[in-house]
C-alpha cells in the first residue's frame, strides 16, 4: 500500500512536466502562427486593394465605350437593373459613395440622376469623390477589417470588410448587365476580364 502514493506522485509528476512541455512547443510556435496569421491579413487586403483598382479600370473603360455611344442609346430602357446604362453607372458610383461616406462616418447625400443627365456628367461625380473613395480602400488594414459601421439607411451595423466586399460585388454585377446590354446593341462591350490586365 505504501507504494501506491509513491506511484501516484510519479505519474502527477510526469502529467506536470508534459503540461509543461506542451506549454512551452506552444509558447515557442506562437511567434510563427502570429507571422502567418499577420501575413494573411497583408494577403487580403492587398487583394481587396487589386480589386477595386480593376473596377476602377473597367468603369474608367466603360465611361470611354459610352463616350462614342449615341446619348439615346444610353438611355435606352433595358429589362434588369437600373434599366439603362446610364443610370446603372450612375448607380455604381452613388452605392459607392454612399457606403464609403458611411465608413468616413460622413453624412449620406442623395444625388438625383436627372442632375447628371449625360455621360460626361457621371465621369465627373466619379472622379470628383474618388478621393475619398480612395482614401478607405488604400488605407484598408486587418485593424479595419472588423471595424463596426452604422449607416443612415439601415438600422444594422456592419464591418468595413464586408462593406467592400459588397462594393466589389455590386460594381462587377451591374458592369456585367452593361455588357450584356452592348451585346443587344449589336456593339462590342468593355472586356470584364481580370487575367491580363496592366494595373
Amino acid at each position: 500500500m505504501n507504494g501506491i502514493p509513491d506511484l501516484l506522485q510519479v505519474k502527477m509528476k510526469n502529467k506536470r512536466r508534459k503540461i509543461q512541455l506542451i506549454s512551452f512547443l506552444l509558447c515557442s510556435l506562437k511567434p510563427d502562427f502570429q507571422e502567418k496569421e499577420k501575413s494573411e491579413q497583408i494577403k487580403r487586403c492587398e487583394a481587396m486593394n487589386g480589386l477595386f483598382q480593376y473596377n476602377w479600370q473597367v468603369r474608367n473603360e466603360g465611361f470611354e465605350w459610352c463616350l462614342h455611344q449615341l446619348q439615346e442609346e444610353l438611355e435606352k430602357r433595358h429589362s434588369g437593373g437600373m434599366e439603362s446604362i446610364l443610370k446603372n453607372l450612375f448607380h455604381i458610383v452613388d452605392v459607392e459613395v454612399s457606403w464609403m461616406y458611411a465608413i468616413l462616418d460622413k453624412p449620406d447625400f442623395t444625388p438625383e440622376f436627372s442632375d447628371y443627365p449625360s455621360i460626361q456628367h457621371i465621369i465627373r461625380f466619379s472622379e470628383a469623390y474618388r478621393p475619398e473613395v480612395e482614401s478607405v480602400v488604400f488605407h484598408f488594414s486587418s485593424a479595419a477589417e472588423q471595424k463596426p459601421v452604422k449607416t443612415s439607411w439601415s438600422e444594422d451595423t456592419y464591418t468595413q470588410s464586408d462593406i467592400l466586399k459588397h462594393l466589389i460585388a455590386h460594381e462587377i454585377h451591374h458592369i456585367g448587365q452593361i455588357s450584356v446590354w452592348a451585346r443587344e446593341m449589336n456593339r462590342v462591350p468593355v472586356s470584364a476580364s481580370y487575367v491580363g490586365r496592366q494595373q
